[in-house]
């Protein structure tokens, strides 16, 4: 049924399409100022690498991102006490007294002390390119503008100053694997700027014997073992005839605030920005070597058009890779689509919409671009053999992300995924797949941890990383929740409703099978009507009264019983098409526990 309810739903998007506004309303965002926040900068991403440029006219900062690079390390959490307290807990729940199993789980069904700290680690920023722009005049900026178009996957900021008119591209390329910020101006000669790669923290630097910046170095793991390695370049290509590129180790002293290194660019027609990035987590020992690799493919065959002066092949070269980036990038995007009929004025930037739309607008572009916009996060935040978008997508500007950049599976990795099958992005599911079926070993030791040696299968709380954490959080109020990898194999099976790939189905059954293996052999009675229950649990973020006490932990709160039922009805089909024999038992007694 649900799958004839998503068939139809893209019907109807597909038969929507009968507007007659340009299609940038749905497709485009744009600004006239630059951003005044970090949430007003524009994402851009191939799946692996992300930025955000802020635009500034002067001193511009773009923040770079990739989407493996962590602190802390994969870590024994288990709590011998856990499972000891198990059957307290739910004597006193039983009994009604949930705040007295409140208070029993608060001091004992909890991990194990990090007591070297930060081991579960957090989601990190790569670090910021600085462009310190100098003008040949003082004359204000005017006719300011920029934007992201979502069917390029490029940014632009543009503006006149003095008489000249100055622009700038953006874009994550995705056959190159690297990184790009173009510059350009209307008159030759008027590019000069100078250029930083920085990160505040855990960072060396250096100009390397090419010329290029770099920044290099290792996250805290939480223990006395180095933790994430990673490595970031930034190398300039320039044209025209009085151009300079000055490496400087140091700024001069008036500008000590500013860290060194960075290149001095005088002069230039067009310059190009090139980064690369790798950490340890995708190339182990030779990450290093692998940003380099990126760097030079991306650059070497343009950068010898330049050398020997053949200006306008090398322009044509780099405007053929943005052409294969963005070829690339609509193979997903164009696939699917919505377009409503709408009234809009001309020239109203995205922010001015969004207000006016709610003072009562007809602009139901609005909606197709929010539509639209979606489809673009996630094809821009992941992609196969990358890793899932976390809470930030791949975007994220400090080294203590916002509840750690992880991945809470108890709504956002979920919400993130949403679209990936109906909107036509399939192979967008298989990162999060792979992210669960690593887990799950660390998932089978975590379900006798906490659980008890008569727990079978394999058991994920509220929340990830990609270190394979899958005990409760450290607060039960919210890190009691059991059923994160029951919502996850939704998706499995959701990949599977969507492509009917017999061959995948078979390689996650063991996921489907352990994960309603955990539920059959931990679910208990409750004594009113003796239906089956999570013991102990709660609904994330939700309380309830217990008299004048403010309680979380109950018994089967309804999300569980919402996601169990699914998970034994998905299980039991998979067992039904793979294995109709061999697991007639398993189904059995599957739709028995189904009925209670």
């Amino acid at each position: 049924m649900r799958l004839f309810i998503y068939i139809i739903s893209l019907f109807i998007i597909s038969a929507a399409s009968v507007s007659a506004q340009p299609a940038q309303y749905e497709h485009t965002l744009k600004y006239d100022r630059p951003a005044y926040a970090w949430e007003a900068r524009l994402p851009l991403g191939n799946g692996r690498l992300g930025m955000l440029p802020d635009g500034d006219i002067h001193s511009e900062s773009v923040i770079l991102n990739e989407i493996s690079l962590w602190s802390g390390c994969e870590y024994d959490y288990s709590n011998p006490d856990a499972a000891k307290s198990l059957p307290l807990i739910r004597q006193l729940l039983l009994e009604g007294c949930n705040d007295e199993a409140q208070k029993v789980m608060y001091e004992r069904f909890v991990p194990k002390k990090d007591t070297n700290g930060g081991t579960y680690g957090s989601y990190q920023v790569l670090g910021q390119i600085i462009l310190d722009h100098i003008y040949p005049d003082k004359s204000e900026a005017e006719g300011y503008e920029r934007g992201l178009d979502l069917r390029t996957a490029t940014a632009y900021t543009r503006f006149c100053k003095g008489g000249t008119e100055y622009g700038r591209k953006y874009y994550v390329s995705r056959t190159d694997d690297v990184i790009v910020v173009e510059l350009s101006a209307s008159r030759t000669g008027y590019i000069s700027f100078d250029l930083t790669l920085d990160r505040a923290g855990r960072c060396n630097d250096a100009i390397t014997p090419e010329g290029d910046l770099k920044i290099y170095g290792h996250l805290s793991s939480g223990t006395a073992e180095k933790g994430m390695g990673y490595a970031g370049y930034a190398r300039v290509l320039t044209s025209g005839e009085g151009c300079t590129v000055t490496a400087k180790e140091a700024f001069e002293p008036q500008d000590a605030k500013r860290r060194p290194p960075h290149l001095q660019i005088r002069n230039a027609d067009k310059a190009w920005i090139i980064i690369s990035a790798a950490t340890s987590w995708f190339e182990k020992e030779s990450y290093e070597e692998a940003a380099v690799k990126l760097i030079d493919k991306a650059t070497q065959e343009v950068a010898s058009l330049l050398a020997k002066g053949k200006i306008k092949k090398a322009v044509r070269l780099m405007d053929t890779k943005h052409l294969q980036s963005i070829k690339s990038h609509q193979e997903l995007y164009n696939r699917a689509g919505i377009s409503i009929k709408s009234e809009i004025k001309e020239a109203v930037t995205t922010d001015r919409r969004i207000v006016e739309y709610a003072a009562g607008s007809r602009d139901n572009a609005l909606a197709s671009l929010y539509y639209n916009y979606g489809r673009y996060l996630l094809i821009s935040s992941t992609r196969p053999g990358s890793l899932p978008p976390n809470l930030q997508g791949l975007w994220a500007n400090t080294f203590s992300t916002p509840w750690n950049g992880d991945y809470h599976t108890n709504i956002n990795v979920q919400m993130n995924h949403w679209i990936a099958e109906p909107g036509n992005l399939s192979e967008l599911h298989e990162p999060l797949i792979k992210l669960l079926e690593r887990l799950i070993r660390s998932g089978y030791k975590s379900a006798k941890d906490f659980y008890g040696p008569e727990a079978e299968g394999w058991v994920l709380h509220m929340m990830t990383n990609i270190w394979n954490y899958t005990a409760p959080g450290e607060h039960p109020s919210w890190g009691a929740t059991n059923t994160g990898g029951a919502w996850l194999c939704d998706h499995l099976w959701e990949h599977f409703a969507y492509t009917g790939d017999m061959e995948y189905l078979a390689r996650v059954f063991p996921a489907l099978k352990g994960a309603s293996e955990f539920f059959l052999s931990t679910m208990i009675r409750e004594p009113k009507h003796g239906y089956l229950v999570t013991a102990p649990s709660s609904s994330p973020e939700n309380t309830f009264y217990e008299g004048d006490k403010q309680v979380s932990i109950c018994m089967g709160p309804t999300m569980d019983t919402q996601l169990i039922r699914e998970l034994f009805n998905n299980t039991s089909a998979a067992c039904s098409l793979l294995y109709p024999e061999e697991e007639k038992a398993f189904i059995d007694r599957l739709k028995a526990a189904i009925a209670q």
